[in-house]
This record gives C-alpha cells, sequence and structure tokens, in this order.
C-alpha cells in the first residue's frame, strides 16, 4: 500500500510484538555456510560471532581502510551500447 501510494502517508508509529526464544532467522547464504561449516546450533551470541567472522572475511580492517560496516558488493554492470539493444 505504502509503495503504490508514494509521498501520500506518513507512518506514524509501529506497534512490534516480539516472541520470547525464538530461534534468529539466519537468511544468508554467506552465514548458513558459516554455521554449517563450524557447527553452530543458533544461539543469538553464536549469530553475532558468524556475522563479525563473516564481516572480518569480506572487508579491510577498518583500521586500515575506513568504511561504513557494510560487507554487501555492488554489482559491476556494464554499459550497453545501441548495439545490443
Amino acid at each position: 500500500m505504502f509503495k503504490k501510494k508514494k509521498n501520500r502517508y506518513v507512518i506514524w508509529s509501529i506497534l512490534l510484538t516480539l516472541k520470547k526464544n525464538k530461534g534468529p532467522l539466519v537468511a544468508y547464504e554467506s552465514l548458513k555456510n558459516y554455521f554449517r561449516n563450524e557447527g553452530i546450533s543458533g544461539r543469538l551470541s553464536e549469530v553475532r560471532e558468524a556475522v563479525l567472522a563473516v564481516r572480518g572475511e569480506k572487508l579491510h580492517s577498518p583500521q586500515d581502510i575506513p568504511n561504513a560496516g557494510s560487507f554487501f558488493k555492488n554489482p559491476v554492470v556494464k554499459k550497453l551500447s545501441s548495439k545490443d539493444c
């Protein structure tokens, strides 16, 4: 609804209902692989450590090259010529 009618509504507040003792949802493939390889059960503290480990593998050290913390790569897209269309 909000995407179809842009600039028409303002979300003033939201109400979240959280469930206790619900395990984390690990959706990223790199984290799933890390869990599988390390034999991790999925406690929140383990998820945090796994995220830090995966980020550490993908990002340069912030001491060497400052960054905003994202470990997603932007795709490299080549420009199409008029012949390609």
